[in-house]
């Protein structure tokens, strides 16, 4: 009987004298004299051992590459011993390892399902190596995991990996449960089987090697509902937060990943991973050399801070600012865009905006918008327009150079986020006068205006409060605005836009109304009538800036025949007096509609429509109203109603005006 070492002696003669190595199996089918006969008496009477020896010896040779037929090895899954059935798993396994082409060729063998049950059978080295030969092929491809799946493998999985006593089979099973969750057409079955919940109840009880493949499974089942609702039904996050700090290095990656996952739009559980002490690990892996722990770290802390800024203050408390900020500048590409993003959404609390800016405050932002990949620019430009509330900060980053390096990124056109918040630096930059020139010269007038016609949701509101404030100063900026198209498209937002647009849109031409070549454009683009429906049908804001508009327009009413017929023809009189009759009209809008009212009353043949509309009543009323501004408005109106008709001066006093006058 052949021993053990004649066999692999045998092994290394084949492959010396053929030129290269096949299969003894595949050999044998072929008839090949020596080797047909020797793999006879190998089969057939060599002890376990001998046989085993042999097929390790093949496996371990590279030039298994290429081979046409694994049938023989398949069938000795099904009729061999146990030991033949070992030593041809563990050929297969090695075969599969080699590459794609050699796992589908063991997946079309029809060696999966007798596999899987080999799984199942009661022998430890059986389960084993046929759990690492599963495992093999499922790294390999993807076709090999449907078979596996379609094998039914995912139950008799679960059951190694939840019943096994040690890391030799759990491991290879879990690896393969983790290779079936990538596969994205086979999550639903997966997750059918309740594998989520499955794993995340292991996880307090399995070795750190184990841990590592778990957590990997679960990171991307927690990407899908039902796999969340798994994770959180099983109460796993005390065990990932205990991972952070015990786990391996990819083990507490994978933790991270999952709790990142699981934290995202969820407050409840942002809530529970801070409550079980999950911040405190999170800081020390930013401590951490490895980069790609280092931006998960940064990830998951962002996602806990993520629409619920108060929670960043236990970020800082545990120390987690220092790694942050310093990760701006040393972090590589992943981290920087994690960390710029944890940092974008903690600024959003006055109090931790506060630590940001004393930290370390404009600068490290400012320089990522010139040397900082695409993602890394945007959440700069969104740290930058939290820190921009602060007119300290907005002369720091005017000084560093951030107007052009703002419109570069306007330029670049590379998406609704990144403009959203360089057009929101831009808009904070321009409260302050000092800036306007700097940023009229920059060009930031045609590419807002085209975020004002093209852009969508927050990237067109950003543009029309930046086109609002940079109205505010001079009016060559604001004749500059009319001149580069600016009126219609805002024309059009007050009329056609979304509640939100017809607000900044509102506000926008209320400055620009300052202006006498202003007023009569916006007077030729049909605003006066779409300021109208505004005032009766907006939002509190919108009627106070529809109000505010029809003011400024009315600024020149009785000087400038043109703008009396407009104001005139579309009934603004009794719009502006129907406002100011609502028992909810809003203070604000109060104090604008008068004033728009007492310019009114400067033309003639105004002041007879007021009386007429029962303006007098109302004026009379407002005499009496909370706010002085409007008690002088309603006055200066009446006055100028009674200025030179006995008429009107007589219905001021019946309306009751005098004892408020007095």
């Amino acid at each position: 009987r052949l021993q053990a070492e004649e066999a692999v002696e045998y092994a290394r003669e084949v492959r010396r004298e053929a030129g290269g190595v096949r299969p003894l199996t595949a050999l044998a089918g072929a008839g090949h004299g020596r080797a047909a006969e020797a793999f006879a008496k190998l089969s057939a009477s060599a002890p376990p051992a001998a046989f085993g020896a042999a097929l390790e010896e093949l496996a371990s040779s590279r030039e298994l590459t290429g081979v046409s037929s694994v049938s023989p090895l398949a069938a000795l899954l099904s009729a061999g011993s146990e030991s033949e059935r070992v030593g041809a798993a563990r050929t297969l396994c090695r075969f599969a390892a080699s590459g794609r082409s050699e796992a589908r060729e063991v997946a079309t063998a029809g060696c999966v399902p007798r596999l899987i049950t080999m799984a199942s059978s009661a022998s430890h080295e059986s389960q084993r190596v046929a759990a690492e030969t599963l495992a093999a092929l499922a790294r390999s491809c993807e076709s090999c995991q449907v078979a596996i799946a379609d094998a039914g493998g995912v139950s008799v999985l679960l059951r190694l990996a939840s019943t096994a006593s040690n890391d030799a089979v759990q491991q290879p099973a879990l690896v393969v449960l983790c290779e079936l969750c990538s596969h994205e057409q086979l999550q639903a079955e997966v997750l059918g089987h309740d594998t989520a919940a499955h794993i995340a109840s292991l996880l307090g009880r399995l070795s750190v090697a184990c841990q590592e493949s778990a957590t990997a499974a679960l990171k991307v089942l927690a990407g899908t509902c039902e796999g969340r609702a798994q994770i959180i039904a099983a109460r796993a996050i005390p065990s990932l937060v205990k991972i952070l700090s015990n786990g391996s290095l990819q083990g507490q990656a994978m933790a991270a990943g999952v709790l990142e996952c699981l934290a995202s739009n969820d407050a409840d559980n942002q809530v529970e991973i801070i409550d079980c002490g999950g911040v405190k690990p999170l800081v020390s892996l930013l401590a951490r050399g490895d980069t790609q722990v280092h931006a998960q770290a940064s990830a998951t802390l962002e996602s806990l801070v993520a629409g619920r800024p108060e929670l960043a203050l236990s970020v800082i408390e545990a120390g987690g600012l220092d790694p942050l900020v310093k990760s701006l500048a040393h972090g590589d590409r992943g981290t920087q865009v994690s960390a710029t993003r944890a940092l974008h959404s903690m600024a959003a609390c006055p109090k931790s905006l506060a630590a940001i800016g004393s930290r370390c405050g404009s600068s490290p932002f400012v320089a990522l918008l010139e040397t900082g990949s695409t993602s890394v620019k945007e959440q700069a430009a969104g740290a930058l327009s939290r820190l921009a509330a602060d007119v300290g900060h907005r002369e720091d980053m005017v000084a560093a150079g951030t107007i052009p390096l703002l419109v570069k990124l306007l330029k670049a056109n590379g998406g609704a986020e990144p403009a959203a918040h360089a057009a929101a630096v831009l808009g904070s930059l321009a409260l302050d006068a000092s800036n306007e020139s700097a940023l009229v010269d920059a060009g930031v007038i045609p590419l807002l205006l085209r975020l004002v016609r093209l852009g969508q949701g927050p990237a067109r509101l950003n543009a029309l409060d930046a086109v609002t404030n940079l109205a505010r100063h001079s009016t060559g900026t604001r004749v500059s605005i009319a001149a580069q198209g600016g009126i219609h498209p805002l024309v059009l937002l007050v009329t056609n836009g979304s509640a939100c647009e017809r607000e900044g849109a509102s506000g926008a031409l209320r400055n620009l109304a300052f202006d006498d070549e202003c007023r009569h454009a916006i007077v030729q683009a049909g605003g006066i009538p779409a300021f109208i429906k505004l005032l009766l049908t907006g939002t509190d804001l919108a009627k106070e800036r529809a109000a505010g508009t029809l003011r400024n327009l009315s600024m020149g009413a009785h000087c400038e025949e043109v703008l009396q017929a407009a104001l005139f023809d579309a009934k603004c009189i009794p719009a502006l007096i129907a406002a100011l009759s609502e028992q909810r009209a809003g203070l604000a809008m109060r104090e604008q509609a008068t004033a728009a009212l007492r310019n009114l009353t400067f033309c003639h043949r105004n002041k007879a429509l007021i009386a007429s509309e029962g303006g007098v009543v109302v004026l009379a009323r407002l005499l009496s109203d909370a706010h002085m501004v409007t008690r002088a408005n309603a006055a200066g109106a009446l006055a100028n109603l009674a200025s030179d008709s006995i008429e009107l001066s007589c219905a001021v006093a019946e309306a009751g005006a005098v004892p408020a006058l007095v």
